[in-house]
């Protein structure tokens, strides 16, 4: 027979079940966290506020027009040096860091909140893409990139002959 754990050895007992779902959630992030600490992982984005994969996912917008793809994202309050933007033959990545502080004091009292977050986001490029022309700007908070697309021929059609059954 097993010896009984002491009070002292055994895990706190969880009080309600609000308290469960909390440490349940807690155990969970704390285990994705580890594991994919230094990896990019395309459902980073979704781990909970406050953990090192990622607080924040910045919306991404994209568009082809005149031979070019374009991709936009929002990124406020973020400076062009807080953005780092990487090209590969097949994959546009935009990672950086986003800092938010706030303070505040009104009677006696002073509140401070901080909070960071990195993000990452990759958009897969068309086969063809040229890599080595991406351009960037940074303007009012959105990053704007734009990328030359080989020229697309018309797809060839031909006149098929309807015959008698």
């Amino acid at each position: 027979m097993a010896p009984e754990k002491t009070a002292a050895t055994r895990p706190a007992r969880p009080q309600n079940a609000y308290e469960l779902m909390r440490s349940l959630t807690q155990d969970l992030d704390r285990t994705f966290n580890e594991f994919f600490a230094h990896r990019r992982w395309p459902f980073t984005g979704l781990m909970a506020p406050g953990t090192p994969g990622g607080a924040w996912t910045p919306p991404i917008e994209t568009e082809e027009r005149d031979g070019k793809l374009y991709v936009r994202t929002e990124l406020p309050g973020l400076s062009k040096d807080d953005v780092k933007v990487e090209v590969t033959e097949d994959m546009l990545t935009i990672e950086g860091e986003h800092r938010q502080q706030s303070e505040k004091k009104e009677g006696g009292y002073y509140r401070s909140e901080r909070s960071y977050g990195y993000f990452t986001r990759s958009v897969a490029l068309p086969e063809g893409a040229k890599g080595d022309t991406a351009s960037a700007t940074f303007k009012d908070g959105v990053l704007e990139i734009g990328i030359e697309l080989p020229a697309r021929k018309a797809p060839e059609a031909r006149r098929v002959t309807i015959g008698d059954a």
